[in-house]
């Protein structure tokens, strides 16, 4: 897509984590702000979790088998 050339990495709405691969990658300098060209993905899942917020069920992607000891 001609929209996203020069885009070299992608920050995922869900989690900060993707945005630590460009922090990392990068010469950073105290102080000095940088612009990434990034991919944006905003993604939504209705997630089943258990009594302690462990996921169950991520679906069309996985399901916890079996029971926790």
């Amino acid at each position: 897509m001609p929209d996203l050339a020069g885009c070299v990495d992608v920050d995922i709405a869900v989690t900060p984590f993707t945005n630590t691969l460009p922090i990392r990658r990068l010469p950073w300098q105290p102080g000095r702000a940088r612009d990434l060209l990034m991919v944006y993905l905003a993604v939504r899942r209705d997630l089943q979790v258990d009594a302690e917020g462990l996921v169950i069920d991520y679906p069309g992607f996985w399901r916890r088998v079996g029971e926790r000891a």
